[in-house]
């Protein structure tokens, strides 16, 4: 999702805000997926849903590295965590630098465009 915006609860962590927009993300590209299979007339397993995310804390926590104590955090990693598991999706750490939904979102340092 290339937007920036209000999220729709408060996030208590900088992870609790990247796994809201990662479940949001997914959401919007599990129809996103269902529309461009229907256009194809092919199954929606042949169209491949990758999440890219710069959050490295979130990428840890859906590997088991973290142990997050918010609920409805745990109820996001938990969403994400079963889609993997059940190959719906991919979840794929890309550098910040890398990352180019940041060119909508941040200011960059002179020099670094």
């Amino acid at each position: 999702d290339w937007s920036s915006g209000k999220l729709q609860r408060v996030a208590r962590s900088a992870l609790s805000a990247e796994s809201i927009q990662a479940v949001e993300s997914l959401d919007a590209a599990v129809i996103i997926r269902a529309v461009i299979s229907w256009i194809q007339n092919a199954p929606t397993k042949d169209v491949e849903l990758v999440l890219l995310t710069d959050s490295k804390s979130l990428v840890d926590c859906l590997k088991g590295k973290g142990n997050p104590r918010e609920r409805r955090l745990k109820v996001d990693l938990a969403y994400i965590a079963e889609g993997l598991l059940c190959g719906q999706w991919k979840v794929q750490w890309v550098p910040s630098e890398k990352m180019l939904a940041d060119v909508l979102t941040k200011t960059r340092k002179k020099g670094n465009v």
